[in-house]
């Protein structure tokens, strides 16, 4: 199963990422982030998995690291570069990639009407029974 996300859709969730990055730098221009941004924080840093899992982008250890690494080099920075939008293009990259290279190992594009269904032989080749073979199946007396 792959992502349902269009390139529409991913442009609204960096935007998304964008206004969160903006507001929490400006709460911490006003102080009041310092309080507020870890709530924020935890909040955003739940729903973002939630919502890339609900959109079919499996969450696997790259991501993971991804995000990791940018919630680290958020907090080593206290919160003054917000990382939301950094996170969002890191994962809209690693999807991008994780299709391109299943379009390649499975031998067609995504969604192209050639590429052939799990389970089953390229091409129009059909098994066929011992009778349909012309393989005389008789034990030897």
């Amino acid at each position: 199963m792959g992502s349902k996300i269009s390139n529409t859709e991913w442009g609204l969730v960096i935007g998304v990422g964008i206004v969160l990055d903006i507001g929490q730098y400006f709460l911490d221009f006003f102080v009041i982030g310092v309080f507020i941004n870890p709530f924020i924080d935890i909040g955003v840093g739940m729903a973002l998995p939630l919502y890339f899992s609900l959109r079919g982008i499996k969450v696997d250890m790259k991501k993971g690291l991804a995000w990791l690494g940018s919630g680290v080099i958020e907090s080593l920075t206290a919160g003054l570069i917000p990382l939301w939008t950094a996170d969002i293009v890191i994962t809209l990259f690693l999807d991008k990639a994780d299709k391109k290279l299943k379009a390649i190992v499975g031998g067609g594009a995504t969604g192209s009407k050639n590429q052939q269904e799990p389970g089953r032989l390229a091409g129009n080749i059909r098994p066929q029974t011992n009778q349909q073979s012309g393989v005389n199946n008789q034990k030897a007396a």
